[in-house]
């Protein structure tokens, strides 16, 4: 089985590492400045240059080498918060549907993102609706519809709350002097995914697509990754900050004591549990308490 990642960067790497052990792996970066053992790269700036037909686009080595042949493809492209990239983002996802449909590529995964459904305070699972404020969030839910409506059942889409894991250590998130920590609620709780429960979430869905005829369970198009602890941002960032030998930093509000709870009326809760009931993925970190940080990058 190929499999091709759109996208090596920071989860991208350490998915290439993993899946580089049972599969041909290929996988794109703007300049191909980086070597991963067992993986073949290829430079691609998306998105792609409009001005040239779509049928010359497999003419280019690089499009040739990422989609010839393969099987499942893994978009994890970043939506990013500077305007003028985020304004391509949709192009560019739409370009790879282009390339995957004209390839007869067999599945895609899609990395967004638990933005697409607000900030409002609840309990979100999949079947939450979304309402996205941010300009990344309201990109990446047109980007689902799009890839939905086009694909249908051979996508899975992966929506990652905050990342933390490898060399992503909370305790410096808001080290800054100019973060704007003190307009942040301090007792509004946290949403975490360790990004080595990521990584082995696509590996473990990449895995079950491989044998999809042989197997009962049926994949959803649609999955939360989060971690099912979630403490407030006052506890949870006071002790991470502590782990590295920093201040905490000051949230808006009073400074709570180690047992107070999460304030319900600031809840906003990612649901990560349909992973685990529909087809038995389990989290290596389900606390971001103890996540590991000493994990290679």
């Amino acid at each position: 089985m190929k499999i091709a990642i759109i996208g090596l960067g920071w989860l991208g790497v350490p998915l290439a590492k993993k899946l580089s052990q049972n599969y041909q792996v290929v996988g794109s970066k703007r300049t191909h400045t980086q070597i991963i053992a067992g993986v073949q790269i290829f430079p691609l700036t998306l998105p792609l240059d409009l001005s040239i037909k779509p049928n010359i686009w497999k003419s280019n080595p690089s499009i040739d080498g990422l989609f010839n042949q393969t099987d499942i493809i893994a978009i994890i492209l970043p939506a990013s918060r500077q305007p003028e990239i985020l304004a391509e983002y949709f192009k560019s996802v739409d370009q790879l549907i282009d390339l995957a449909i004209d390839y007869g590529v067999c599945q895609i995964i899609f990395t967004s993102s638990t933005s697409v459904y607000g900030d409002k305070p609840g309990s979100y699972d999949e079947t939450a609706s979304c309402e996205p404020v941010t300009a990344s969030g309201k990109v990446l839910l047109e980007v689902e519809k799009n890839l939905l409506q086009r694909l249908e059942h051979k996508v899975t889409i992966l929506r990652l709350a905050g990342l933390a894991g490898y060399n992503r250590h909370p305790g410096r998130f808001f080290s800054n002097p100019t973060s704007q920590v003190n307009k942040i609620d301090g007792a509004s709780s946290i949403n975490f995914v360790h990004g080595e429960d990521v990584v082995s979430a696509i590996e473990y869905i990449i895995k079950l697509k491989e044998n999809i005829s042989s197997s009962a369970r049926k994949i959803s198009t649609i999955y939360n990754l989060c971690s099912s602890i979630h403490p407030s941002k006052n506890l949870f960032y006071a002790y991470s900050a502590s782990q590295l030998g920093l201040p905490p930093p000051k949230f808006k509000g009073t400074m709570v004591d180690s047992l107070t709870e999460p304030s319900p009326q600031n809840n906003r809760i990612i649901d990560g549990s349909r992973i685990i009931r529909e087809i038995g993925f389990t989290y290596s970190y389900p606390n971001p308490y103890n996540f590991d940080y000493s994990i290679p990058f």
